[in-house]
């Protein structure tokens, strides 16, 4: 949500009307707060730097996510799904 609302933000901005750069500053806020909460739960869990490293992908992933989900609902997506072969066990 906060990642929506930045994104509005960032959209409505150059008109300068009020609320816009209100919300600008909120989901601003939001997102920061956001990345250290995650950032203190790693420290404290002594997570390694591997997890650091993957967490810098999120932002690419996000995307290709949304870039599916507007596929899939506005129908440009393949219809049905497809099993794929799995091995016996």
């Amino acid at each position: 949500a906060a990642t929506l609302l930045f994104g509005l933000s960032l959209w409505l901005a150059p008109t300068l009307l009020p609320w816009a750069v209100t919300t600008l500053a909120l989901a601003l806020f939001l997102v920061l707060g956001q990345t250290l909460y995650v950032m203190a739960g790693l420290k404290l869990a002594k997570a390694p730097k591997s997890i650091y490293k993957a967490l810098l992908h999120a932002p690419a992933f996000m995307f290709w996510k949304l870039v599916l989900y507007g596929r899939v609902l506005t129908g440009r997506q393949q219809k049905g799904w497809i099993r794929t072969a799995r091995n016996e066990e």
